[in-house]
């Protein structure tokens, strides 16, 4: 909303920004397996280099904020993991990429 209130894209550019980027690797990986592939080291190098902004953002929610810990991310990448079948973030990654490129493929059918 900001960005169109301030003029600085349209909302066809925000929508295409989020349907071609995130949204796509959300759809394949989810979340935290986006979180997972972020960085070489898996979920937990990607929070320790921006774990400061998200304790900020979730600083101001009602109930205590999650404190992201290390036991917290080790468990969300094992969960990550055993889901897809993968072992590490490198090899969640390749399977990310082809995903995205088959519903890549499909929408383009759709157009």
């Amino acid at each position: 909303m900001h960005l169109v209130e301030t003029g600085v894209a349209d909302a066809a550019a925000v929508d295409a920004v989020i349907q071609d980027g995130p949204a796509l690797r959300w759809a394949t990986i989810g979340n935290f397996g986006a979180n997972h592939t972020n960085a070489e080291g898996g979920i937990a190098e990607y929070f320790a280099r921006y774990g400061e902004a998200y304790r900020s953002m979730m600083a101001n929610l009602d109930s205590a904020p999650p404190k992201v810990d290390s036991r917290t991310l080790d468990e969300i990448a094992l969960a990550v993991e055993r889901r897809e079948g993968v072992r590490g973030p490198q090899d969640l990654a390749r399977k990310r990429d082809r995903m995205v490129k088959e519903l890549l493929r499909l929408r383009s059918g759709m157009r």
